[in-house]
């Protein structure tokens, strides 16, 4: 990984952008540590669509640190993953904690975006073709 910059939304939340070493400039993984939830899902979400609006299509949203997730955060998760659908790109989650995976699911979230057990398979996941990708 190189090129990493930290947003500290709040004593509960920070979010780190970084661009993978050999990836196409179009790729970035975000990586949330805290909580995505009311109080913090706006400034998580202005990060992301300031990514977006500078050309980011594949998208990986890097969980290992994410401790709770809150239907605020569902929705932006769910609007990221419309935005980048809509445009031909791409969305992968990494890492998810078990409790946070349970919800995913519960949601049927997981049912749309990929929800995968290791940052490098994430990773390989937007770099496909979507006939390409196992979830």
């Amino acid at each position: 990984m190189a090129a990493t910059r930290t947003y500290r939304i709040d004593e509960r939340c920070t979010v780190t952008v970084t661009s993978p070493a050999g990836a196409a400039k179009d790729c970035k993984v975000v990586g949330i540590a805290g909580n995505l939830d009311a109080s913090t899902y706006d400034a998580f979400q202005a990060v992301v669509e300031r990514l977006l609006d500078g050309g980011t299509v594949r998208l990986v949203v890097d969980c290992p640190e994410l401790q709770y997730l809150s239907s605020s955060g569902c929705g932006v998760l769910v609007g990221l993953y419309k935005r980048l659908e809509e445009s031909g790109g791409r969305l992968a989650l990494a890492r998810v904690p078990q409790g946070i995976r349970n919800i995913l699911d519960v949601l049927q979230l997981s049912d749309y975006v990929r929800v995968l057990p290791t940052l490098e398979d994430a990773l390989e996941a937007v770099r496909a073709g979507p006939e390409d990708v196992a979830t």
